[in-house]
């Protein structure tokens, strides 16, 4: 699913929060999300559930959630922890 008002939003959004690494987005018909996913090209996966009916500015919240993940790393540190689970076990 397309949404390119959605696509503007993300960029304006990483711009305010200082991230520097293009984020993509997926709008999904899955149930998965919304979540970030992909270490080195990281993209937000969006149900299309959630999106539906709403335009950028109800969604602005929830993107900048996700985007603060990827701000913080968070992928990374959750493959270290999958990395010492299996090291350990």
């Amino acid at each position: 699913i397309d949404r390119p008002d959605l696509d503007a939003l993300i960029g304006e959004l990483c711009r305010q929060l200082k991230i520097t690494r293009r984020v993509g987005l997926v709008v999904t018909a899955s149930r998965v999300g919304p979540a970030v996913v992909g270490l080195f090209r990281p993209t937000i996966l969006l149900p299309a559930a959630v999106a539906a009916g709403k335009d950028a500015d109800a969604l602005r919240p929830i993107l900048a959630h996700e985007l603060l993940h990827v701000r913080r790393g968070d992928l990374w540190v959750g493959a270290l922890q999958i990395a010492a689970q299996a090291l350990w076990w």
